[in-house]
């Protein structure tokens, strides 16, 4: 690896030894020269670690183990707060990235260098990595959106998939990072927060794959309809008081 980095991968991971061979099977096929790849690991064995160790000498990998880290927004902010590149992306343990990855997101960067926050589609693969939708942001592609705009749907919905985006470190770390009492939509608050913190744009081309399955965080974390509910509304309300102090603004 390059002295400095372009990119830098956060991959936050708990009991993932399933899922993390696939996915970083998926990051080895793309050029990695000039990539990091930083994996905070809070599981309470060691099987996904070792997992992981088998890819050491195939990229530009650093393991740190943080059982005593739970939350995944924890381990997020610990990841970007150790990256070394400008920009940074997340991948979590079961999910994917696709062919071309690395070559997207360089031409991304190099057409709107000012850009915080570089949004796209996604995949969704079912368990065994099957392709069964796409899942498609309501924007408008390859034009600066500015902060209202984007406020504006994410009131509605938090449609953006978390493998996509591509965003400055230095708005993430401006912004707070994620919000830690968030613990099932602190995703959909980030996405808001850096859409005030300078041009976001959107790349209608997929490049990475969302996993499908029982398993998975995004549902077992729902709990019943009644928390559910509660914790969307909190990030709801966050985002709706960013928007009301934009338009005051």
């Amino acid at each position: 690896m390059r002295e400095q980095p372009f990119l830098s991968v956060v991959m936050p991971i708990h009991n993932g030894a399933e899922w993390i061979g696939a996915t970083l099977d998926s990051v080895a096929g793309e050029p990695l020269d000039d990539v990091e790849i930083i994996i905070i690991d809070s599981s309470a064995t060691d099987a996904t670690a070792n997992v992981v160790e088998r890819y050491a000498d195939r990229m530009p990998l650093r393991l740190v183990r943080r059982s005593d880290m739970g939350p995944w927004q924890s381990k997020t902010n610990l990841g970007v707060e150790m990256s070394n590149a400008e920009h940074v992306c997340i991948l979590h343990q079961d999910d994917l990235w696709l062919r071309g990855r690395v070559q997207s997101v360089k031409r991304w960067i190099a057409n709107v260098p000012g850009a915080v926050l570089h949004l796209a589609p996604s995949m969704y693969v079912d368990r065994n990595g099957s392709p069964v939708g796409r899942w498609t942001c309501p924007l408008p592609s390859e034009k600066a959106l500015n902060s209202e705009f984007l406020l504006k749907r994410l009131l509605v919905q938090n449609f953006v998939s978390v493998p996509a985006p591509v965003f400055r470190r230095d708005a993430w770390v401006k912004c707070g990072g994620m919000d830690e009492q968030l613990w099932y939509t602190p995703d959909w608050d980030i996405w808001a927060k850096l859409s005030g913190a300078g041009p976001v744009i959107y790349h209608d081309e997929i490049t990475t794959a969302f996993r499908i399955h029982g398993s998975s965080l995004t549902v077992t974390a729902a709990g019943t309809r009644r928390s559910f509910v509660s914790r969307c509304r909190l990030c709801s309300t966050a985002i709706s008081t960013a928007y009301r102090r934009k338009a005051g603004a």
